[in-house]
């Protein structure tokens, strides 16, 4: 690659370590694999858990995006999460 006056690249941990490699010495923003989460405190509104839902199968996959861990309350009851996203409730 020639003629550039710096460089911006995303991608997981291990190719962030080759953009590195060969682009360190340039201006950059070399972003690595990441996640998003959530926090739920057990009052959130219909509308905030149908917002949540959308976020997480909309951005499913896409590294940074993608809300891939919840932290919820002890005894949170994901019933009405589920409902939202249509997701069976499964017996424990």
């Amino acid at each position: 690659m020639q003629h550039f006056d710096a460089i911006i690249a995303t991608g997981s941990n291990n190719s962030s370590r080759y953009f590195d490699y060969y682009f360190g010495k340039y201006p950059h923003i070399i972003r690595r694999n990441r996640s998003s989460v959530a926090v739920l405190a057990g009052n959130e509104t219909e509308d905030d858990l149908l917002r949540l839902g959308s976020d997480v199968f909309s951005y499913c996959g896409l590294g940074c995006r993608n809300v891939s861990k919840l932290f919820v309350p002890a005894n949170y009851d994901f019933s009405p999460l589920l409902h939202i996203c249509d997701l069976p409730i499964m017996p424990i």
